[in-house]
């Protein structure tokens, strides 16, 4: 059973600007909401696509490179560079893997993860 869509919530931290060539980390923080709490056993998973102009260093963030994983969040950190002769805004999109459990089971989810950066 799925945990209800207020189990969690999902919240992209991106820099205000982006100076093209230069390399910048967004983080893809996940917040469980009580009764819920992060399964920190699930093989969590950020996933990436890659957007014309942006150099991402790994398209696919697996549990080993989340900055946190614990009871109460999960964070990725997206290390990305806009290549020099891109500007203006760009969007990009992902999907994030992970579970949450609650008193008495657990929920996979597969989340759709979006984003834009002004670049610069």
């Amino acid at each position: 059973m799925p945990a209800p869509t207020d189990g969690f919530e999902i919240e992209v931290e991106t820099p205000p600007k982006v100076a093209a060539g230069e390399a910048v980390i967004v983080k893809v923080h996940v917040q469980p909401r009580a009764p819920w709490h992060m399964n920190v056993d699930y093989p969590a998973k950020l996933r990436m696509v890659a957007t014309a102009g942006i150099e991402l260093d790994a398209p696919v963030l697996n549990k080993g490179d989340a900055e946190r994983l614990d009871d109460n969040g999960l964070v990725f950190p997206v290390m990305l560079t806009p290549n020099v002769d891109h500007h203006g805004h760009t969007k990009m999109v992902g999907e994030i893997h992970f579970a949450i459990c609650g008193a008495a089971e657990c929920a996979q989810q597969q989340v759709p993860v979006e984003f834009s950066l002004e670049i610069t």
